[in-house]
């Protein structure tokens, strides 16, 4: 058989798999509905999970506004000093990296460069390969500091209504373990408990 004979029998068989239960039954003239089909719930949605969302939208929209919903002040000069520093070495790097390609592009066209003096040609091109790189860290670590205040606001204000008071114990205790041999094991048991 023809690879078009292969397809258009799975193209039949898939259809009549999709097509089964469509049918309407002879013996049955009026359509009635179906009631053994309960209605759907409403997902509830937790207060605790909207608040974090609504915290983590405003980091999207302006990066430190959910530290700011949350009343993290400390973390803005976090978040917008590294954003200015890594803005700053991937515009510096963005610089150099242009000036060393156009200067690599002239010497390679037989014309006189600015670092025509300073660097070999090679050294030229492993210049411009190394502000390339920087660049594009900077940005993917701009990236990336953009990401973690995005998440930093969302997990900050889920744990904000987190217990973390001293009602929990936990207490550690030698046990005897017994085998079915009757031989005696030594071991741990740790207890939790919550207080009242």
């Amino acid at each position: 058989m023809s690879l078009n004979k292969y397809l258009a029998l799975l193209c039949v068989l898939l259809f009549s798999f999709t097509m089964k239960g469509y049918g309407q039954s002879n013996d049955d003239a009026t359509v009635k509905p179906d009631t053994t089909v309960s209605k759907q719930k409403k997902k509830v949605k937790n207060p605790q999970n909207v608040a974090a969302s609504k915290a983590a939208r405003m980091s999207a929209i302006v990066p430190g506004l959910g530290q700011i919903h949350n009343k993290k002040y400390w973390k803005l000069p976090i978040i917008y000093g590294g954003g200015a520093i890594l803005t700053y070495f991937a515009v510096t790097n963005n610089q150099d990296y242009w000036s060393y390609k156009s200067a690599y592009d002239t010497r390679a066209a037989g014309g006189v460069d600015e670092y025509s003096n300073v660097y070999t040609t090679s050294q030229l091109q492993s210049l411009e390969n190394d502000a390339r790189r920087y660049r594009d860290m900077s940005i993917l670590f701009g990236l990336g500091l953009y990401a973690l205040n995005i998440l930093d606001a969302y997990v900050d204000r889920h744990l904000m209504e987190f217990d973390v008071n001293d009602d929990l114990s936990l207490r550690v205790s030698p046990f005897l373990y017994t085998a079915n041999n009757r031989q005696f094991a030594p071991g741990l048991t740790l207890n939790f408990a919550l207080k009242k």
